[in-house]
């Protein structure tokens, strides 16, 4: 019982957690908002027992047929934003996924219909079928008035097969009846008559598909969330009321490329074949942009692509409240017994003139641009095959594009195929196109002309909420002009250029710390979505590529650090992201910095003597180093108006840098001049990296739990480019402990830990161990969820912010114990400063 009362509760006893002012009276306020914000409509008299829209420049006198339609609410900008000159003039409105009553559309019928007639556009489910039609012979047996009756029926789900053949009368009808409108609207806006305007409209009911996929049920404003989708499924064919489709497994790995290609297969099925087709992708509600864009490209994409003449959308055209899915409608553009290709030879020269005039608009040269992009996806094989574009004087057959086809349409049938979607015999299914291009050669090529439902669809129409139609082409690309080439200098190439500047120290701290990032994509993602956005590991994993590439393909000079700065500041630049932009400053100003210096040491250099001198200055020099980030520091505080303690990356460089300065300052013997920051041998392991910064000094700095990202992203490229000379990091089981150390005698004991004298299995060295329960050692973060990240932030902190830390060799995590395998140094005070808590 119990049970029972929590499903008949309704959002009267609940968080009500919408827009709205009380569930039952949402449409009606909705109605009041959109006559604000439109008036070109108004609402016909008797609102709001009769909630009818009706266009404000119509006239029953002016000799028009008119055009009615509606239905539920909730499907907004359906019905009520396609009201307008081509397209609707009137529509009734019922309650949320409520249908209209009789009464409501006999009143709109009477209010609109002329000596012309009328159209009425019903989509096909059981309460709008019969409440339309009711009304429909009430007032033609009634008042006499001339009106017709078009009954869309577009839904493949619920469509009936009967081995080869389907039968779409018990079909529901969704959001191809849009399309449907937009024919009748252009045919009564062309002064079409009532048995004209019927009979293209009721051709093109015959002819739309729709089919539809979602992750999620719709939820009524008022009601409790109704049949939850669980997140390992979704659902094929839901109706736009929410009404259940068929269920399917999705895997984590289902992408977007193999469920349009599974829908578009599905709908090859039940349109003819050699004929150009128009296309409506229509969101059903809470799809993010984006991912319809994309969607949009991988409709054009598909099997059925080639054929795409028309492509209207993607958008909101038809919703269902929140839904998270998409529908995409198909509708020929021709009759498939008609053998011509005017149609799509008119559309492809529509279309190149557009490019054309696109063309000679940008340059002024009427050079025409035919640069494709060359997508992700493809082969090099199969690149040219499939963005080739076709300008008119290259090819007179009709259907050119027809010819670019997608040689991997296989490979993604095959990819497609593997997304279980309900099975659907092979009878029937359309064969591909190989005869279009024969067709296309036969029929008149000197004055093609568009078929009449294109024209009709292609009608201009003032109403708000639809979607024009465009002729889909290829996606184009300029050229840029590059004012600054990095290639081809002085007759060499950027790789020969910089062959003379390898520095293969440079190189593996460039390498480690690029990949440190790219293994801390997740983590940075996540922290940063603690507190903006979520894109800060998705930027910096873009600048590791792009820095890997750079380093694989020579154009880095590893070995002069002005050039390498400047280098990697035009790098950064090319990336999204605030933090990108301030290190894009940064490198630029400490590359000028270094650049300025060196110009000044050239002119200095008199004798041959200094010449060598200032060569040196060319590399790697620390202090020259030093001074470049200062200046570097300071105009990143200048141009991003910010400073250390202000949750920046300066929180962690900044003291990077003061460490940094005490290192240069600090006499080295056998140091001349400027000592180099980099020791030029690769197998030099004594360099000093504990004076390596971390971000410890931020942590508290923010006042808050949260560290900053950039701060983070900082810590993590120090301690990756000093990880050779601090031993790894591991993660391994106790037994694994004992078989790489021998432990000896005991040097203390204390409460932060144990340390003791041990002999390391290969090659005998003699170490000192610290072993601290996981619990007992507290850093940024506990050791509870120890990812990748952690174990660099870990790594950090221990060898860089503790003072009673030696340097370390190794370090090993079991589920239990911290192993920490340090240098071993003998003194009176050895164990109490070893067991320290600092």
């Amino acid at each position: 019982m119990a049970a029972c009362l929590i499903l008949l509760r309704t959002a009267g006893s609940l968080p009500l957690k919408r827009f709205v002012n009380h569930p039952r009276e949402v449409v009606a306020d909705a109605l009041e908002g959109y006559l604000w914000t439109h008036p070109n409509v108004q609402l016909l008299e008797g609102y709001p027992e009769v909630k009818v829209l009706v266009s404000s420049s119509w006239s029953r006198e002016c000799g028009r047929v008119a055009v009615l339609s509606g239905g539920g609410s909730g499907h907004e900008p359906a019905d009520a934003g396609m009201i307008g000159d081509g397209m609707l003039t009137a529509v009734v409105c019922g309650e949320i996924f409520a249908s209209p009553s009789a009464y409501a559309v006999a009143r709109a019928l009477e209010a609109i219909t002329g000596s012309a007639g009328a159209i009425v556009v019903v989509r096909s489910n059981a309460g709008t079928r019969l409440n339309f039609r009711s009304a429909v012979r009430e007032v033609q047996s009634r008042l006499h008035l001339r009106v017709k009756v078009v009954c869309v029926s577009d839904d493949v789900a619920t469509s009936k097969r009967y081995g080869s053949h389907a039968d779409f009368a018990p079909a529901r009808g969704i959001a191809g009846s849009l399309l449907i409108c937009k024919i009748a609207g252009a045919a009564a806006a062309a002064g079409l008559s009532l048995d004209e305007v019927y009979e293209e409209t009721a051709a093109a009911a015959a002819a739309v598909r729709t089919q539809g996929v979602s992750f999620n049920s719709c939820s009524i404003p008022g009601m409790l969330p109704g049949r939850p989708i669980p997140a390992d499924e979704m659902e094929v064919g839901l109706g736009i009321h929410g009404e259940p489709g068929l269920r399917v497994k999705a895997t984590s790995s289902t992408t977007a490329k193999e469920i349009v290609e599974t829908i578009m297969s599905q709908l090859a099925i039940h349109v003819p074949r050699k004929v150009p087709l128009c296309v409506m992708l229509n969101n059903l509600g809470s799809v993010p942009e984006i991912e319809m864009q994309l969607v949009a490209g991988q409709v054009m994409n598909s099997e059925l692509g080639r054929r795409i003449k028309l492509l209207i959308g993607p958008a909101h055209l038809m919703t269902a409240l929140d839904t998270n899915g998409i529908s995409i409608s198909v509708l020929p553009l021709e009759d498939p017994d008609c053998n011509t290709c005017g149609t799509s030879l008119a559309l492809d020269r529509r279309r190149d003139d557009q490019v054309d005039q696109a063309g000679q608009s940008a340059d002024g040269t009427g050079r025409r641009r035919s640069k494709s992009v060359h997508f992700r996806d493809e082969t090099p094989e199969t690149k040219d095959s499939f963005v080739q574009i076709f300008l008119p004087e290259q090819c007179d057959c009709p259907d050119a594009q027809s010819q670019c086809i997608d040689t991997g349409a296989a490979e993604t049938s095959a990819k497609a195929s593997e997304v279980r979607f309900p099975d659907i015999p092979e009878e029937g299914q359309a064969e591909e196109d190989e005869s279009l291009d024969e067709d296309a050669e036969a029929c008149d090529c000197e004055n093609p002309e568009p078929s009449q439902r294109a024209k009709r669809l292609l009608a201009p129409t003032d109403c708000t909420g639809w979607k024009a139609a465009v002729i889909p082409r290829n996606p184009q690309i300029v050229k840029r002009h590059d004012p600054r080439p990095l290639l081809a200098v002085r007759g060499r190439s950027a790789s020969s250029r910089f062959a003379d500047s390898e520095h293969p120290v440079v190189r593996a701290m460039l390498t480690r710390a690029c990949q440190a990032i790219l293994d801390s994509e997740r983590e940075l993602n996540a922290l940063d979505a603690a507190a903006a956005d979520g894109d800060l590991g998705r930027n910096m994993a873009r600048a590791a590529q792009l820095i890997l590439g750079a380093l694989a393909d020579g154009h880095l000079p590893m070995a002069r650090p002005a050039l390498l700065f400047l280098r990697l500041a035009d790098i950064m630049r090319g990336v999204d992201g605030t933090l990108s932009a301030l290190m894009s400053v940064f490198f630029g100003r400490a590359g000028r910095f270094l650049s300025h210096r060196r110009a000044k040491q050239q002119k200095k250099a008199k004798a041959r003597r200094n010449r060598k001198r200032c060569l040196n200055h060319m590399g790697w020099n620390a202090a020259d180093v030093y001074d470049a980030f200062c200046a570097a520091e300071r105009e990143v505080e200048e141009v991003g108006e910010c400073s250390e303690g202000k949750r920046t990356f300066l929180d962690a460089l900044v003291p990077a840098l003061h460490v940094m300065g005490e290192a240069v300052k600090r006499p080295t013997d056998g140091a001349e001049g400027g000592e180099l920051l980099l020791p030029l041998d690769e197998d030099d392991d004594e360099s000093d990296w504990k004076s390596t910064p971390c971000y410890g000094g931020f942590i508290n700095d923010c006042g808050e739990s949260i560290c900053d990202g950039g701060a983070m992203v900082v810590a993590v490229l120090l301690t990756a480019m000093a990880g050779p000379a601090q031993g790894l990091l591991q993660v391994v089981d106790d037994d694994k402990v004992k078989d790489t150390l021998k432990l000896g005698e005991t040097v203390g004991r204390g409460s932060f830990g144990t340390v003791y004298v041990a002999t390391m299995a290969s090659g005998g060295t003699q170490v000192a161990v610290k072993i601290s329960k996981r619990s007992k050692e507290s850093g940024p973060k506990s050791f509870g969820d120890l990812d990748f990240l952690d174990r660099r932030i870990v790594s950090n902190w221990l060898f860089m912010n503790k003072p009673n830390i030696t340097r370390v060799h190794q370090v090993m995590v079991s589920p239990t114990f911290l192993y920490v395998i340090m240098e071993y140094l003998d003194g009176p005070d050895l164990s109490d400063w070893m067991l320290s808590a600092e």
